[in-house]
C-alpha cells in the first residue's frame, strides 16, 4: 500500500499526483493520533507520506532517518523495506525548486515567515542553506519563537523576501490576508506556500503593488516527486512537473466575466460554457432563485444595500467552485470582497461595450434611463478596467468577442475530467 497519513485529508492533492505520475495506487489515510502505535507496529504499507499534524510524531517509529530529518526534525516520507522503516524530509526539496524555477535569490536577504508549522523548519533548512541573511517568523500571537504583526511593523518593514507558511488564505478562508503589504518599503518578492486558492488574497495584495509573487503548486508537485523517488527509484522530469503544475491550476481556474449591464455576459458566458464544456453560473440569476424575486424586486422593495449584500454571499458560495465560467452582476465590481473572492481561482474578463451601444431597459431599476446608465458607466468603467486580468471589447460579433476570449484565456481543459 501507498499513500497519504494524516488527520484530515479531505482537500489533499496527493492521490492526484502520484497517480498521475505512478502506476501504483494511492491512499488516503486518516487516522487519530492514538492509532499510531497500531499503524507502525503492522506496518501495512510500501511507503507512505506523512502530513499534518504527525511529521514530529512519526519519527520515533522509524529504524533510519536522513540527515534532513534530522536537521529539520520532522519526516514527511516513510519507506517500508523488508520491515525497516526509513524516513525522509521532501518539502526540504519542494521549497528549494519553487525558489530555483522562480528564481528567488535568498542569498545575503533578510526574510519574513508568516507562520511556524509543520513545512516552517525545512524552509528556514533551505534559507539557511542558501545563505540567508536575518529571518523572523510572524504569528498572531507573541512566543518564544515568533514575533506579532504589530512588532514586524515596527522593525523589520526593511526586510526584502516574505514567504506564507501558515494557512492564512487557504481555502475556504481564501479572502484572509493579516498582513500589510504597504507598510513595507523593499520587498522584492512575496511566496505563498498555499496552493488552493492559486492567488491568495495576499499574493492579490503583493501583485497591486507589483511585486513578485509565487504560490506553492510546484511546491506541493515538487515534494511530491523527491518522495516517489525515495519511493521507487523513479525519476521524474522536469517538464512531466510543469505539465501537472499547469494541469492543476487549469482544473481549479474559473472564467469570470464582469461588466455593464447589458454588455453580453450572460450570452457570452452560456457560448463560452458550451464551448469548453465548463458549468456555468450567474449571479443575478443565484440571487433570484435563492430569493424567488427579481433582482429589481429586491432592490425596490429592501433597498440596493440589501441586494449587495446578497449578492456578495452568492459570489462566495461561487468563488468556491472550481473549472466554471461565472457571469457576474454589473455592480459586483463595487465590492473589493467580492473581487478578492473571485480572483482566487479565477481569470477576469471585462466585456467592454460602448455605451452607445448599451440597452436601456425597465427591468434594471439602476439603469432604467439613458442617463441612468451614462452615470453608472461612468462610476464603474475605471473599476472593470482595474479589477480585469483582460479585456475584450463586444461592440460587433458576439462570436468573435467569444473566440478571442477562450484565446485570451490560454487554458487547455481537460473535459474528460
Amino acid at each position: 500500500m501507498y499513500g497519504l497519513l494524516g488527520k484530515k485529508l479531505g482537500h489533499s492533492y496527493s492521490k492526484i499526483i502520484h497517480e498521475f505520475f505512478c502506476d501504483y495506487q494511492y491512499d488516503l489515510i486518516e487516522i487519530e493520533f492514538e492509532q499510531l502505535d497500531e499503524f507502525f507496529k503492522q506496518k501495512n504499507f510500501k511507503a507512505v507520506n506523512v502530513t499534518i499534524p504527525y511529521k514530529q510524531d512519526v519519527i520515533k517509529y522509524l529504524d533510519y532517518v536522513d540527515d534532513l530529518v534530522k536537521r529539520i526534525g520532522a519526516c514527511n516520507s516513510i519507506v517500508n523495506i523488508d520491515g525497516k522503516l526509513f524516513g525522509y524530509n521532501s518539502d526540504y526539496y519542494g521549497f528549494m525548486q519553487l525558489l530555483n524555477v522562480n528564481k528567488i535569490d535568498i542569498n545575503n536577504q533578510n526574510v519574513i515567515i508568516l507562520g511556524n508549522g509543520g513545512a516552517t523548519k525545512a524552509i528556514e533548512c533551505v534559507l539557511n542553506d542558501l545563505n540567508v541573511k536575518n529571518i523572523i517568523k510572524v504569528k498572531p500571537n507573541l512566543s518564544d519563537e515568533t514575533i506579532t504583526y504589530p512588532q514586524c511593523y515596527e522593525n523589520y518593514c526593511d526586510y526584502d523576501i516574505i514567504i506564507n507558511t501558515s494557512g492564512m488564505g487557504m481555502y475556504p478562508n481564501i479572502n484572509q490576508n493579516d498582513l500589510d503589504l504597504t507598510r513595507f518599503t523593499k520587498i522584492k518578492a512575496v511566496v505563498d506556500t498555499v496552493y488552493n486558492p492559486i492567488r491568495t488574497k495576499l499574493i492579490m495584495d503583493a501583485d497591486e503593488l507589483n511585486i513578485k509573487t509565487v504560490n506553492g503548486t510546484l511546491m506541493l508537485v515538487a515534494q511530491a516527486v523527491q518522495a516517489i523517488n525515495h519511493f521507487n527509484g523513479q525519476i521524474i522530469s522536469d517538464k512531466k512537473v510543469e505539465n501537472l503544475v499547469k494541469k492543476l491550476e487549469n482544473d481549479k481556474l474559473n472564467i469570470v466575466l464582469i461588466g455593464m449591464p447589458s454588455c453580453g455576459k450572460s450570452l457570452i458566458g452560456k457560448k463560452i460554457a458550451n464551448k469548453l464544456k465548463l458549468d456555468y453560473y450567474d449571479s443575478d440569476q443565484l440571487i433570484e432563485d435563492k430569493t424567488q424575486l427579481t433582482c429589481a424586486d429586491i432592490i425596490q422593495g429592501h433597498g440596493i444595500q440589501y441586494f449587495r449584500n446578497i449578492e456578495t454571499n452568492i459570489i462566495k458560495d461561487i468563488s468556491l467552485v472550481n473549472k466554471s465560467l461565472i457571469s457576474t452582476g454589473g455592480g459586483v465590481i463595487l465590492n473589493s470582497d467580492n473581487i478578492a473572492l473571485l480572483k482566487g481561482n479565477g481569470i477576469l474578463v471585462f466585456i467592454d461595450r460602448d455605451l452607445d451601444k448599451l440597452m436601456v431597459t425597465n427591468d434594471r431599476l439602476l439603469s432604467n434611463t439613458a442617463d441612468k446608465l451614462k452615470q453608472l458607466y461612468d462610476q464603474r468603467i475605471d473599476l472593470y478596467k482595474k479589477y480585469s486580468d483582460f479585456i475584450v471589447s463586444n461592440n460587433d460579433n458576439i462570436d468573435d468577442c467569444v473566440n478571442k476570449i477562450i484565446e485570451k484565456v490560454g487554458i487547455v481543459y481537460d473535459n474528460n475530467n
